[in-house]
């Protein structure tokens, strides 16, 4: 079931009835998200990447609880949020469950159909991943595959080998997972729209240059190497 989704600037004004089935059926959705994440995270040894999922498991958390229409104020007394309040806690709810849609598909996609949905996202077509979270993957990646001899067909098969993976589609899910931070910028640059005034004295030079080295990417963080004896840094 898709997330419930609000449109930007619409004014909620719904009975409460139905704010109280779309708040459940946000919390279904979550409960089932909370539910992989915990799976996931109890195979990892990892302890960096099992931070992260236990960051995702907070997040996750923190979505469901303000998905209620009331909430405890400060004297411990039950109080009903405003419209607007459950408007926003609904939509950040929403967008939680989309940001973690890839959990969701952890070891049931072979090489051959994961690496398929990369190259559609980088070439802006329909994907299960988005064309930022493709950049994120393979900057975090690239001590594996920028190296001489792996060729750019051949770099996914090299990275699993690096890392020890056997599903790629459960490596792309802890390198989301390890950089929520990068995903979240990434979503937030991709709302900014210029103005017309904006766009005008924009160059094409300067769109290409945003494009090939966006924002975001600057708080990738590498995966680290399977001997577990290299710090996690900041991709340069």
């Amino acid at each position: 079931m898709r997330p419930f989704l609000f449109k930007k600037g619409v004014e909620m004004a719904l009975p409460e009835r139905i704010r109280t089935n779309v708040g459940r059926n946000l919390r279904r959705q979550i409960d089932r998200k909370i539910a992989q994440t915990k799976r996931i995270r109890d195979s990892i040894n990892d302890k960096t990447l099992r931070q992260s999922y236990e960051q995702k498991l907070s997040r996750l958390s923190d979505a469901r609880e303000k998905t209620y229409i009331t909430e405890l104020n400060d004297a411990g007394r039950r109080v009903k949020r405003t419209d607007e309040e459950i408007r926003r806690n609904f939509q950040e709810a929403s967008q939680e469950i989309s940001q973690s849609r890839y959990l969701s598909q952890r070891g049931h996609r072979n090489l051959v159909s994961t690496q398929s949905q990369l190259n559609a996202a980088s070439a802006g077509a329909a994907s299960e991943y988005t064309q930022a979270e493709v950049r994120i993957f393979y900057r975090a990646t690239q001590n594996a595959w920028q190296k001489p001899g792996v060729k750019v067909e051949d770099r996914n098969k090299a990275i699993l080998e690096h890392y020890g993976y056997e599903n790629l589609s459960e490596l792309v899910s802890d390198i989301l997972t390890l950089n929520q931070k990068a995903v979240d910028k990434s979503r937030q640059m991709s709302e900014e729209t210029l103005t017309q005034e904006q766009s005008d004295a924009t160059s094409d030079n300067d769109v290409k240059e945003a494009q090939q080295s966006p924002e975001y990417l600057l708080d990738v963080i590498s995966m680290s190497d399977p001997s577990g004896l290299d710090e996690l840094e900041k991709s340069e």
